[in-house]
């Protein structure tokens, strides 16, 4: 649907990570775990996770561009690591059977959908009761509306930011106990500058059209409407026995 289809454009213009916290405490992963990453990309976070776990363990990656899941396929191949499993599919909709998984861990992916109930009731869905959650994501306080559709017309990948409460209260509703915020780092100047990029090409007068070039005029006067808006957080959290799959 057109939803799906503007989410994936925007996905695949991010050009990486936001630098989040990294979400992953290799203390906090056990030998023998078995690993999801959502939005895992080139896969990083994989050979992470894969050397932590061991033989014992498993390591599935979920991305939905077809570029990632290439990239993370052949880092795998290369490093001849045979405890990975790289699929294709959205986060929403996780390719992964009920109850099968010990700890989630992502990394500025979930900021990214607009359906974040469905990702938190998947999350939940494929969590073992007792399973862990370590997201690491960017948070925005609800920006005025005039800076919300700069963020839609320029397709940035703040356009479904959601803020810090959405996750907590979202995780509890699905079923998560002591959801807590580990950390919490407020964005300076110097990197929001980075995230509204006033800069266009001169010849983008003939590609984006009118609307996405006044989004980017405002952008450039209007990055400092962020500040104390948005962050990088890390949350944590585990799938309540009682919780249904």
């Amino acid at each position: 649907d057109e939803v799906r289809r503007k989410y994936a454009r925007i996905c695949r213009r991010v050009p990486g990570s936001l630098r989040c916290a990294a979400p992953l405490d290799i203390n906090k992963i056990a030998r023998g775990d078995g690993v999801l990453d959502l939005g895992c990309g080139s896969g990083e976070a994989l050979m992470e996770a894969a050397n932590r776990v061991g033989a014992q363990g498993f390591v599935i990656g979920v991305d939905m561009t077809e570029e990632m899941v290439a990239l993370a396929r052949e880092r795998v191949r290369t490093a001849a690591v045979d405890n990975i499993d790289v699929r294709l599919g959205w986060i929403e909709e996780l390719p992964i059977p009920d109850a099968t998984i010990d700890c989630i861990i992502s990394n500025c992916v979930i900021s990214l959908s607009p359906e974040k109930d469905r990702v938190f009731s998947e999350i939940a869905r494929v969590l073992k009761p007792g399973g862990r959650i370590y997201i690491a994501d960017v948070v925005l306080d609800t920006p005025p509306k005039w800076m919300q559709f700069v963020l839609r017309a320029r397709g940035s990948c703040l356009s479904s930011a959601a803020d810090e409460r959405t996750y907590v209260e979202g995780l509890a509703a699905a079923g998560f106990l002591g959801v807590v915020v580990e950390e919490r780092v407020t964005y300076d100047a110097t990197r929001l500058r980075a995230f509204v990029d006033p800069n266009l090409p001169r010849a983008l007068w003939r590609i984006q059209g009118l609307a996405e070039l006044l989004a980017n005029t405002l952008a450039k006067a209007g990055w400092r409407i962020f500040r104390g808006r948005l962050a990088s957080v890390r949350i944590s959290g585990i799938k309540s026995d009682q919780s249904s799959t």
